[in-house]
């Protein structure tokens, strides 16, 4: 395996957290008979002479190895009793130890010896004590800088992220480029400059429970930034956003890809790649490497017929659960231990990556263990004895990576690498053995490819699905389905400190590798066609991000679950969405998800909005070809759901336009500007999430202050948002004209949780709720006590402003009373509430109120009732479509029927 000259010396030839510091020329020469010339290598830990012949080996002096230094005329000497070669005919392979008897000197072409000599004794001094030598930081150079237009938005340092190492630098963030300045450069080419236009995909990436990282695409090779804090990343991020050639990872993308995968317009490759990217992993950290399933389980065969179920792995089951009688062994260990989980080892390790790729990176291999590869039978030699092992052993329960369906199929080939002996005294075979029906390693991955794209996996890939991605990975499902890992391979809090129980467990992720993040909180679909309608093998292990033509895909409801009552369809009732979104969940200490923010309306949603929303739009002839502003709108509902997932339902057209991402947590408040087109959700984890729609991004993810957002409300004028917390706090934020928002005031009265905030029509006051009654903040005041308390029997669970001026409406156990707040004493009616726990809707003159399976209206005036409609699933939320003339427009009606979440809208004169 020849190298290039650039492979002669990288930083894989260093251990794992040493810093390179430069190079110069020079050269090192021994008593014991060798002497090369070449480039001297200053690292943190080691000098590293590369000479300039690539017959010569690399020669390594290890600073542990160093006892001493000092000056003989021109040269330095150093006393040593070792030395590592390594790359000799520039050839990877396993380090050599050189015992050192003779003087060893290093020489210098143009340095001059005394001050080389005073920075060795420094790194020497450093190393023994186990202090890190701090690497100088150059300022950026702004040269580099290709146009005087180009406006510099933030500079900050980073580290780059390879595997296994990372290299520190700068960047700077442009109106048109992102710079990144490498500090420890190797290849004279110190300066990474990418072009925001190039940019295809961009996604914020955890590292040990934090979100410092962001990965970026601009081609076949991803960069992954590692900043020093989740603040710094934070202001990367908000920066990034506001860019528009940076698309962000958007769910509504994922979900179109789900849609366009089960038509048979994207591969199956294609779609597990974008879930990897989706769930967290990253080419650049083997801890989170892509996975991907083992599909076929016959390597024996002198041929496969890919229309013969027998040769296929059973999906529905992770490889743990594949023997039955290895899994009771995993089942009696866990029982008989009460550690909690069925499996020790995990699916997905950098060692499993390192396996795998051993033939086509090989360095990674030997850094992890100190210069030498690991013993003959332990590599990936043989494909048939690899699944063997993992379907019979019980420390063995590894997927595949990409590179099995698709790529060069470089790693299963040697090129000449010699690996080392097996136990027999024979070579470890050049190339990996193949099944007998593999003509060839391209051959292989090409039948893996069409197996994966073909019938088989095409029904039952959705299973495996749900055990890496899905409802099934976690918890009493993951469970139920014998999947359950050890806890530290979850998802789990931030472990960057240096106490004794972090390291610990980042030893443990990095060892043990890490679950994908959770995707799916639902069983996944099935996939409507049998195979993929088109596919091929590149080079490039990236999958395509574009979403195929799925304009014409009718996403039909499903017929067997939805109902429609006679009654209902007398009153054209018509169904809008099916989707599997779970609106009711108990979340930490909340009791219920707050009802009357579950769904808010958009109102009129001008088309060219409609075609950001919805890469898949088709305009009718309705709409014409023309991107209008004023002439043509589409009504539209926000419903807030779980893990972040706010769906976006066309009311018109039937469709789900997208579905917004608001972090990995339940939202439990929703609502909407329509003068700003900005989106405000709450979220269960404390955080106040905004996004943009005209940008279609989310701009920014603020720490509101609290244990948990209950309820989130914008006033008219969309420039200011009430938010409540399971605290009993009611913040204010006010949207600059820049778009950020920022904490105004912040009330604490409520004792318990605050239920939900209302403003009133002027924007100058707030009403919120809790358990022991309704307040009311005027925050023109410089008072931080409420203006006006009203005190309510039981226990309160929704409010809302009245479109009347100065009214606003209540509901309690029992009633749902209309305050006027000038004069709060007396109510100005009540009305009896027929359940415990109503949901609420105000138009201009009416109240719609649900409770169960009963839709009620009634005059807003005097709150006679007017019209009750009964459903066959539990009411969750209602919202109002009005219609461009002002009239009454549609009212939209969101059920639950315990699995799945269905809108319907119906004209809301049907109901007078």
């Amino acid at each position: 395996m020849l190298s290039t000259t650039k492979a002669r010396f990288s930083l894989y030839c260093i251990e794992d957290g040493e810093v390179y510091l430069g190079d110069l020329l020079g050269g090192v020469r021994c008593d014991d008979g060798w002497a090369y010339k070449g480039t001297i290598r200053l690292a943190s830990r080691s000098i590293v002479v590369e000479p300039g012949e690539v017959t010569c080996p690399v020669v390594k002096v290890a600073f542990k190895h160093v006892k001493g230094l000092g000056v003989d005329g021109e040269d330095i000497v150093v006393a040593c009793n070792e030395v590592t070669t390594m790359l000799r005919n520039g050839m990877i392979g396993s380090h050599d130890k050189l015992p050192v008897k003779g003087k060893l000197v290093i020489s210098l072409q143009w340095e001059p010896v005394i001050p080389f000599l005073k920075r060795l004794e420094g790194l020497l001094e450093h190393f023994n004590k186990g202090i890190q030598p701090t690497l100088p930081k150059p300022a950026f150079d702004y040269t580099w800088i290709g146009s005087l237009a180009e406006e510099i938005t933030l500079e900050l340092d980073v580290y780059k992220q390879m595997p296994l190492r990372r290299v520190q630098g700068r960047i700077v963030l442009t109106s048109r480029c992102l710079y990144v300045q490498l500090f420890e450069c190797i290849d004279g080419i110190p300066m990474i400059k990418i072009q925001l236009t190039n940019v295809t995909r961009c996604a914020k990436r955890k590292i040990f429970g934090q979100s410092i990282s962001v990965e970026i695409y601009d081609g076949p090779t991803p960069h992954m930034l590692v900043f020093g804090t989740e603040a710094e990343c934070d202001r990367f991020w908000r920066a990034a956003c506001k860019h528009e050639n940076i698309p962000i990872l958007r769910t509504n993308t994922l979900e179109h890809m789900t849609h366009a995968w089960q038509h048979g317009k994207m591969s199956t490759y294609d779609y597990l790649m974008n879930l990897n990217w989706a769930a967290g992993r990253s080419l650049n950290d083997l801890s989170q490497y892509p996975i991907m399933p083992w599909i076929i389980k016959d390597y024996t065969s002198k041929t496969l017929d890919l229309d013969n179920p027998g040769i296929y792995r059973d999906l529905g089951k992770p490889i743990g659960a594949l023997n039955m009688e290895r899994l009771e062994g995993f089942k009696v260990r866990m029982r008989e231990s009460d550690e909690g989980y069925l499996y020790g080892t995990h699916y997905s390790c950098p060692s499993y990556v390192m396996y795998y790729l051993v033939r086509e990176k090989p360095e990674w291999m030997l850094l992890v263990h100190n210069g030498k590869f690991d013993k003959g039978e332990r590599l990936f030699n043989d494909l048939s004895r690899c699944w063997a092992n993992v379907a019979t052993l019980t420390n063995d329960v590894k997927e595949l990576i990409p590179q099995f369906y698709n790529g060069t199929a470089k790693f299963l080939e040697g090129h000449g690498l010699d690996l080392g002996p097996m136990e027999d005294g024979t070579r470890v075979p050049d190339n990996v053995t193949l099944p007998p029906w593999a003509a060839s390693p391209k051959d292989l991955i090409r039948t893996l490819r069409e197996a994966l794209e073909g019938k088989y996996a095409s029904e039952n890939i959705h299973k495996w699905i749900d055990l890496i991605f899905g409802y099934q990975s976690r918890g009493r499902p993951a469970l139920e389905a014998d999947n359950l890992f050890h806890p530290l391979t979850y998802e789990a809090d931030s472990c960057t400190g240096d106490d004794l129980d972090s390291i610990a467990k980042r030893t443990q992720i990095t060892e043990f590798g890490q679950c994908p993040q959770q995707l799916f909180s639902n069983p996944h679909p099935r996939r409507v066609v049998e195979t993929t309608e088109s596919w091929g093998i590149t080079d490039d292990l990236q999958p395509a991000m574009e979403v195929a033509d799925i304009s014409g895909i009718e996403i039909k409801p499903l017929e067997d679950i939805l109902k429609i009552s006679e009654f209902q369809r007398e009153n054209s009732i018509e169904v809008v969405d099916n989707h599997e979104f779970v609106t009711t969940n108990v979340v930490g200490s909340m009791k219920k998800r707050p009802r009357g923010s579950v769904g808010v309306h958009l109102g009129e949603v001008p088309d060219y909005l409609s075609r950001l929303m919805h890469a898949a739009y088709k305009e009718s002839a309705q709409h014409g070809d023309a991107l209008g502003l004023d002439d043509s709108y589409l009504d539209a509902v926000i419903i807030a759901g779980e893990q972040g997932q706010v769906p976006v339902i066309d009311t018109v057209h039937g469709t789900r336009l997208r579905t917004l991402q608001m972090g990995a947590h339940d939202i439990t408040g929703i609502t909407c500007s329509a003068k700003t087109w900005m989106v405000f959700g709450g979220s269960v984890d404390g955080h106040l999430y905004q996004y943009d729609l005209k940008a279609g991004r989310l701009l920014d993810r603020i720490n509101a202050g609290g244990p948990g957002l209950t309820a989130v409300e914008t006033s008219r004028c969309g420039t200011k948002v009430a938010v409540g917390g399971q605290d009993g706090s009611v913040s204010i934020w006010v949207v600059r004209s820049s778009g950020e928002a920022v904490c105004d005031r912040r009330y604490v009265e409520h004792q318990v949780s605050t239920e939900c905030v209302g403003w009133d029509d002027e924007g100058s006051c707030v009403i919120s709720c809790g358990e022991e009654g309704l307040l009311v903040y005027d925050i023109r005041s410089s008072s931080m006590t409420p203006s006006l308390a009203l005190p309510l029997p039981a226990a309160t669970h929704t409010t809302f402003t009245s479109p009347m001026p100065h009214h606003a409406i209540s509901l309690t156990a029992t009633d749902i009373t209309r305050h006027d707040l000038r004069s709060p004493t007396p109510p100005t009616w009540t009305h009896p509430s027929p359940s415990p726990s109503p949901t609420l809707h105000l138009t201009q003159s009416s109240i719609w109120y649900a409770s169960s399976n009963t839709l009620n209206a009634a005059s807003l005036n005097n709150g006679l009732s007017k019209a009750t409609m009964a459903f066959a699933d539990e009411v969750i939320s209602i919202a109002s479509v009005p219609s461009s003339d002002g009239a009454h427009g549609k009212i939209c009606v969101t059920v639950h029927d315990g699995s799945a979440t269905k809108t319907y809208t119906m004209p809301a004169g049907k109901m007078w």
